[in-house]
């Protein structure tokens, strides 16, 4: 595949000097560094608008990519689950569902997914949309196996939580994903649990009271009390989960808590943070008005600001993938994460939805007079965009994992897009 660098690359070696103002020039060198991008992967790629297969879907159908399949929403609650092609072939197959499900709901079905066991766990919406209810399909016929009211959440050792708003207050209800049953539950605040994960696997449920500020942290296993304390906490500003500590933001800082045992480790003057995130080795504080500041998750000791950027989307080693609006999509950049400095300017693009593991990260550009999709990987590590495809026939709503890529088709139905080897 033609590899072709998107945007300015600065010198690795340099030092972390004060930010040079943005050459007047950078937006004719990315105009005409696309024009060459989308020559050179033109030129090196299969037919244009090749694709590994075609699935049907009506107009108001949806996709859902998991678990190596392809699960096609109808409506009126039925579910498809499609086999993904394995190789690339000289014409696009057309493969027959698995399976097919009618899924007993009354409202939409908003949301599918694969747990490690399987399950197929399919979330439709009831009451007019203001509530949820979670079905569990049997991954091999499709028979549906339970149905709970909630929303449930899955973590890779294959644990359920399902939380539900009842009319006498919410709840967190650990099941067994095979059959429904009960571990145990709790209460929880109106807000719902937020969760402390370590490699996938969570750990706790933290749930904050933000109308008395009451705290609990409960073991994701056993459902028993680890911590509990009354913090200080703002109802406009939600405490949220990172890493390893809960943050608590306020008016006129963040104060850190360690968890599981709610140890208070910190507090900064960060002002008007909307939320954080991880990043690489640091947490981001975006702003209410724009901007990002880093900060040791240990110290809360600033590191670096870079007010020209909004948001974190994605991280490969040292070295974060951020983003800002701009017209047509978002504009990303590649930073430095222990200094904020930038690697390299990659361009506007939109993102491609990432459900599953895959962590590569792919975006889009709609081609003019419906050219179909330029598609592209931002390689974060690399600094750099590696074109990947054009796709004639796709007009966008996609997703990818492991190597796959499915988009909604000009001419009906789904595409979908196997990576050469």
């Amino acid at each position: 595949m033609t590899l072709i660098d998107l945007g300015e690359t600065t010198d690795p070696q340099s030092p972390p000097a004060t930010r040079r103002p943005r050459s007047a020039g950078r937006p004719f060198r990315l105009g005409l560094v696309l024009v060459l991008l989308l020559a050179a992967v033109t030129a090196g790629a299969p037919p244009a608008g090749r694709a590994a297969a075609v699935v049907p879907g009506s107009p108001g159908s949806e996709a859902f990519l998991s678990g190596g399949r392809l699960f096609v929403v109808e409506p009126g609650g039925e579910v498809l689950a499609y086999p993904l092609p394995e190789r690339l072939t000289p014409r696009p197959q057309r493969p027959a569902p698995r399976w097919r499900a009618r899924v007993p709901a009354s409202g939409r079905l908003a949301w599918v997914r694969t747990a490690r066991d399987g399950t197929v766990l399919v979330v439709a919406e009831t009451r007019g949309g203001t509530a949820l209810e979670t079905f569990a399909l049997d991954g091999t016929s499709g028979r549906v196996r339970w149905r709970q009211p909630g929303f449930t959440s899955v973590d890779a050792a294959g644990r359920g939580f399902v939380r539900v708003d009842g009319d006498d207050g919410a709840e967190v209800r650990a099941v067994d994903l095979d059959s429904g049953r009960l571990r145990w539950s709790a209460p929880v605040p109106p807000e719902g649990p937020d969760y402390h994960v370590r490699d996938g696997v969570i750990e706790s449920l933290v749930l904050v009271w933000s109308a008395s500020g009451r705290t609990v942290v409960r073991a994701a296993r056993t459902g028993d009390v680890r911590a509990a304390a009354d913090l200080t906490v703002s109802p406009a500003r939600r405490p949220r989960v990172v890493g390893d500590n809960l943050y608590v933001i306020g008016s006129a800082g963040v104060t850190a808590y360690g968890l599981p045992g709610l140890t208070r480790r910190w507090s900064a003057p960060l002002s008007a943070v909307e939320h954080l995130t991880q990043c690489a080795g640091l947490v981001c504080a975006a702003g209410q008005a724009g901007g990002l500041r880093a900060v040791d998750p240990a110290t809360g000791e600033l590191r670096w600001s870079a007010p020209e950027w909004t948001a974190v989307a994605g991280s490969a080693g040292d070295r974060l993938l951020v983003a800002a609006p701009s017209p047509g999509g978002d504009r990303f950049a590649v930073l430095r994460a222990a200094t904020g400095d930038e690697v390299a300017d990659l361009g506007v693009w939109q993102l491609v939805r990432r459900p599953g593991t895959d962590d590569r990260v792919v975006g889009t550009r709609v081609l003019p007079d419906g050219g179909g999709l330029l598609v592209a990987e931002l390689d974060v590590a690399a600094g750099r965009v590696r074109g990947r495809d054009v796709l004639r026939t796709a007009i966008g709503s996609c997703q990818q994992d492991d190597g796959v890529l499915v988009c909604r088709a000009r001419q009906g139905g789904f595409g979908v897009w196997r990576s050469p080897a």
